[in-house]
């Protein structure tokens, strides 16, 4: 057996044997999964009074009566649930096969499709979530158990009893999840308490080593009057050593407790004043010497009091983690989300000095506790946007896509999954409609769809066009304000045309033309209004087409054509505009053909053709280009097959074949790419039945073939798909 790869027959249950710490990865046929679903949770440096805890919990998880047992580590806020789950899944984790943390304050379905990469899980487009939820717990069914799997802030009540069956439907997983909700179901509970006074104490000094003994009594009252919660107790103590210098103390516990009674909370009943000597005050009044306060007010008086630096830009940085999940982001992360400053490392080592961040040196990462995000974004209102602007613009432009392709242009996919989820919980945050926040919820709907993911793609465009409508009906002259909510109607409608919803897409496309007809009215020059006029055509012009209009479409795509045709005049160096024009031709070719006028529509396939040949021929990098080079060969092709001329369509689908060839090499991931090759071998393999040449034609039916089986085992539910295969093999066997 090799040291890095264990080999595990697919579906093969085994006894467990613990597995070394160099083997990386699990082989189930030919699917390679990696032990480590998903990065390791922060460890904390200190953690104190939980160890019979972990042994407690340990024990219900590998010794309860259920194989999947669902355990709620739960509590309320700053007691450290997520603290404990971290230390437990770090000692245990060699008990594990697979293990993984994901993040569940947005819902169990997002945390969980989180772990589909990993899994090697694809879905289909049109797949809902639910349902994705489901495909995936079947693959992770498959896993050879026993798996932990732990689902952090999983606060939602509703959410999590809706989903309490999917989730005890992993039968060879642990589910541990941290959460203030106190009962689900028949999930059994562990309840993360407050610590004892003897360990609480000994946490404060801990991080507080220069504490004086006079004050024990003062410590004391201070953790009995925070209810001993483990976020305060850290805070005060990390601030106390920030307030002090290394080589001198003079700022001590009475001194803060002076400066957080100002703050109005932490009151002495017998006195509105700290004595110096309150050691005989507690001592004359032990059982209740200062008033009860909740870790909320007392971490909100920590925030006023703590030297948080505006001009080194920490109030700034404590802004945006509050927007950011509650989960441990990378400081190479972070460097992309605040690209050009050169401080940032140093900022975020005091910000986790002083108790507002935790910090894991090995994994140069950082996390916020969500108690104190509530707190940040509280304390900081009036100027949370203005932190927050600089992240959502680089979040805008790591989420660019080339346009016509959707591919991303500055970040891989897997990265552009990580940015989404900031990019989700930052619209979450931010209530007030802006510009840059209507462009984010653009980008994450344009990422969603090119990634399949249709449902929350439609979720984004409805929150793209609800917040250009505020904006619109705020300022309903403002050009920008126009256009942006003319092009949200085009996103919707185009997803709704994906999910069939035909007579909804049309509507949408209606509403995009009639604002574009306003604004080319009120500026007839302005080229890029002309552009979005023709684009709402075209779109116009395929929901006619999808629903049997012929007339009608082919009206929007002449009207369509006469306007790329006047901006290709006007501005011949343009690629968008003259790439735009290639599609307005392949959409009357189309037309043509489907009115059965094969030599109108050959006509216009050949101006296609030609301009993409241009296009391709100058710029033979471009994805997009070539894509749309490689669909005008086929148009080309069937045409001529179906006038008759045998040799011009040979010429044609072979062109056709090698491009889409290049396409699937280089992208072998991309479904469309690789269903276009697909169909391009089979419209060969027909042309070689047709011409008697069944050698020829079985080699490029079983290349199809072996393609659609892909797509199969991709997308088992795609009809298209399945059918096409059934075809093949039909072909095969009668040859």
């Amino acid at each position: 057996m090799s040291e890095e790869e264990r080999q595990v027959n697919q579906g093969e249950k085994s006894s467990y044997i613990e597995q070394p710490k160099g083997d990386i990865f699990i082989q189930y046929g030919e699917k390679k999964i990696p032990r480590a679903l998903t990065p390791a949770p922060i460890l904390s440096d200190c953690f104190i009074g939980r160890e019979d805890d972990l042994k407690e919990v340990y024990q219900k998880l590998f010794h309860g009566q259920k194989e999947n047992l669902l355990l709620l580590v739960n509590g309320d806020g700053g007691f450290g649930k997520t603290t404990f789950a971290s230390h437990y899944y770090d000692r245990y984790s060699e008990k594990y096969i697979h293990r993984a943390w994901v993040f569940a304050e947005s819902g169990v379905v997002d945390a969980m499709l989180t772990l589909a990469p990993n899994l090697g899980v694809t879905f289909e487009p049109t797949m809902p979530g639910e349902e994705r939820l489901e495909k995936l717990i079947a693959e992770m069914s498959k896993l050879e158990k026993p798996g932990l799997l732990v689902l952090d802030n999983a606060n939602n009540v509703e959410d999590l009893e809706k989903h309490y069956g999917a989730l005890r439907r992993c039968p060879n997983f642990h589910l541990l999840l941290t959460t203030r909700v106190t009962k689900l179901e028949q999930a059994q509970c562990h309840p993360i308490k407050p610590l004892t006074m003897e360990n609480a104490a000994l946490l404060f000094k801990t991080h507080f080593t220069a504490h004086k003994k006079s004050e024990d009594e003062l410590l004391k009252d201070i953790i009995e009057a925070v209810g001993r919660n483990t976020l305060v107790i850290e805070l005060l103590a990390k601030n106390l050593n920030h307030f002090n210098t290394d080589l001198k103390t003079r700022y001590y516990l009475a001194d803060l407790l002076k400066d957080l009674q100002k703050c109005g909370v932490l009151a002495l009943p017998q006195t509105k004043e700290v004595r110096t000597d309150y050691l005989s005050l507690a001592q004359k009044n032990t059982s209740s010497a200062l008033r009860q306060e909740t870790p909320e007010k007392i971490v909100a008086a920590m925030y006023n009091l703590s030297d948080l630096q505006e001009n080194e830009g920490e109030t700034e940085l404590m802004s945006i983690f509050s927007v950011l999940p509650a989960e441990t982001i990378g400081y190479n992360t972070l460097e992309k989300l605040l690209p050009g400053d050169e401080q940032l490392d140093l900022r975020l080592k005091s910000l986790s000095k002083k108790g507002w961040l935790d910090y894991n040196e090995h994994e140069q990462s950082f996390k916020c506790s969500p108690v104190i995000q509530e707190i940040t974004r509280l304390q900081n209102k009036a100027r949370l946007w203005e932190d927050v602007e600089p992240v959502v613009i680089a979040l805008n432009d790591l989420l660019e896509y080339e346009p016509g392709t959707g591919h991303l242009m500055n970040v891989s996919y897997e990265q552009g999954g990580i940015i989404t989820r900031y990019g989700e919980r930052v619209i979450q945050c931010l209530e007030e409609p802006r510009y840059e926040i209507c462009i984010l919820a653009e980008r994450l709907g344009s990422y969603f769809r090119t990634t399949g993911n249709l449902a929350k793609a439609l979720e984004y465009f409805e929150q793209y066009k609800q917040l250009s409508k505020e904006m619109y009906d705020a300022d309903s002259e403002n050009v920008n304000f126009i256009h942006g909510l003319a092009i949200s109607y085009e996103k919707l409608g185009v997803t709704q045309l994906s999910l069939g919803n035909l007579e909804k897409a049309l509507e949408y496309f209606q509403d995009e033309a009639k604002l574009f007809e306003e604004l080319q009215d009120a500026d007839s020059e302005n080229a890029d209004f002309k552009n979005g006029l023709a684009i709402s055509y075209l779109k116009l012009g395929d929901a006619h087409r999808s629903l049997g209009n012929l007339e009608k479409a082919l009206q929007y795509f002449q009207d369509e054509t006469k306007l790329f045709e006047e901006l290709h005049d006007a501005h011949s160096e343009n690629l968008s505009f003259k790439n735009g024009l290639a599609i307005s031709y392949e959409k009357l070719g189309v037309t043509y053909q489907s009115l059965g006028n094969l030599d109108k529509a050959l006509e216009y396939f050949q101006d296609e053709t030609k301009l993409f040949e241009e296009l391709y021929g100058a710029y033979h990098d471009n994805v997009s280009f070539k894509n749309g080079l490689t669909i005008s060969y086929s148009k080309l092709g069937g045409t001529h097959q179906s006038l008759g001329d045998i040799d011009k369509t040979l010429e044609f689908y072979e062109k056709d074949m090698q491009l889409s060839k290049e396409l699937y090499q280089s992208y072998p991931e991309n479904v469309s790419f690789k269903n276009g090759l697909a169909i391009s071998y089979i419209k060969l393999g027909n042309l070689y039945q047709e011409k008697k040449q069944n050698t020829k034609a079985k080699g490029v039916f079983q290349s199809a073939k072996q393609i659609l089986t892909e797509l199969v085992n991709i997308s088992p539910g795609h009809a298209d798909y399945r059918r096409n295969l059934d075809w093949v093999e039909n072909q095969i066997s009668v040859i």
